[in-house]
C-alpha cells in the first residue's frame, strides 16, 4: 500500500472528510497560479484565504488569493504554502478544502507510531534462504531492517535440522560489505550444501505495513493526533465553557483510540509469539 493510500485510510479513521474539488488544468504545472475547477464547485470559493491541499501524495498546500471566477471556473492561488514544494499536479487530482490535518502531519503521526510504538512489541515475521559459505562464519544479510534472527535450519529428507545462529547488526558490522548486517553461523554445523533458511524479526516501516500491523498503526496514529490536537482545530465555541466541553470530548475520543491501540498491540504480540513457538517445535535434530 502506498503512503497516500495509508493517509487516506487514516483520514477515514479520524472522520476527517473535508469538502473537495478537482484539478481541471491538464496539468496544473509548477508555478501556475490559476487553478481551474469544475463549474459546479465555483460556489465553494466565495472569498480568498481558503487553504487547499492536493490529495496525490505530493504534500503541496496552496492558498486562494481571491474568490472563484465563475466565467472561467478558476481560482487564483498562492503555491507552496507551509513549506511545501510547488510541483506539477495531473488533471482530475482531488483537492482537499480546509482539511483538518495536512498530509505531512498525518505521515508524521504514522511514522511516530511505526518508529517508536511498534517495535519491540510487534514485528514483521520473515524467512529467507541464504547460501551457506563453507569458508566463512558469516553470511551477509540481503534483508533491510532485520532486528534479530529467531532460528536457522537446513532441510534433509523432509526434516528441518536446526543451526545455531547469531546476528551482527549493521551498527556493529562497520563494514561496507555488510550494509544490512550479517548472520553468524558456525560452518561446522552445516549438514549438507542445501540453503540455510533463516527466520527473523523485522521492524515495520510505513511501506511494509499490512494486515494487523496496518490496523493497529492507524489506531495509534488516530489516538495520538486526537490527544495532541490543538484548540485551533475545534470549531468556534459560543463560550469558554462550550470550548472546554469540546476539548474534553476530543481528549476522551483520543484516549479511547489509544487504549484500543495498546490492546490490539498486545493481541498481535501474543499471536506472533505463539506462532514462533509453534515453528520452533517442528525443528528436530538428527
Amino acid at each position: 500500500m502506498t503512503t497516500t493510500d495509508l493517509v487516506r485510510k487514516l483520514r477515514r479513521t479520524l472522520k476527517d472528510a473535508p469538502d473537495r474539488t478537482f484539478v481541471v488544468n491538464d496539468p496544473l504545472s509548477a508555478g501556475a497560479t490559476t487553478l481551474t475547477i469544475p463549474s459546479s464547485d465555483v460556489t465553494k470559493f466565495p472569498t480568498s484565504g481558503v487553504t487547499l491541499e492536493f490529495d496525490d501524495g505530493t504534500d503541496e498546500e496552496v492558498l486562494t488569493t481571491a474568490g472563484a471566477d465563475a466565467s472561467s471556473n478558476s481560482v487564483p492561488i498562492m503555491r507552496g504554502m507551509g513549506g511545501t514544494a510547488d510541483v506539477d499536479h495531473l488533471k482530475d487530482t482531488p483537492v482537499l478544502i480546509e482539511s483538518r490535518w495536512g498530509f505531512a502531519e498525518l505521515v508524521d503521526a504514522l511514522n511516530l507510531i511505526v518508529d517508536t510504538e511498534l517495535w519491540p512489541h510487534v514485528w514483521i515475521k520473515g524467512e529467507t534462504p541464504v547460501t551457506p559459505d563453507f569458508t566463512k562464519e558469516y553470511i551477509p544479510s540481503a534483508i533491510t531492517g532485520v532486528e534479530e534472527p529467531l532460528y536457522a535450519y537446513q532441510l534433509n529428507s523432509g526434516f528441518r535440522y536446526p543451526l545455531h545462529i547469531e546476528w551482527l547488526s549493521p551498527a556493529f558490522a562497520d563494514d561496507a560489505n555488510f550494509p544490512n548486517g550479517a548472520f553468524l553461523i558456525d560452518r561446522s554445523q552445516y549438514i549438507n550444501t542445501s540453503p540455510v533458511y533463516v527466520s527473523y524479526r523485522q521492524q515495520a516501516t510505513i511501506d511494509t505495513l499490512a494486515g494487523s500491523l496496518e490496523r493497529i498503526t492507524l489506531l495509534g496514529a488516530s489516538g495520538h493526533l486526537l490527544l495532541m490536537e490543538e484548540a485551533k482545530h475545534v470549531a468556534p465555541a459560543a463560550s469558554q465553557a462550550d470550548r472546554g466541553v469540546a476539548e474534553g470530548a476530543k481528549d476522551r475520543a483520543g484516549l479511547v483510540l489509544w487504549q484500543r491501540f495498546e490492546q490490539a498491540r498486545i493481541r498481535v504480540n501474543v499471536t506472533l509469539s505463539h506462532e514462533e513457538q509453534q515453528r520452533r517445535h517442528v525443528l528436530v535434530r538428527g
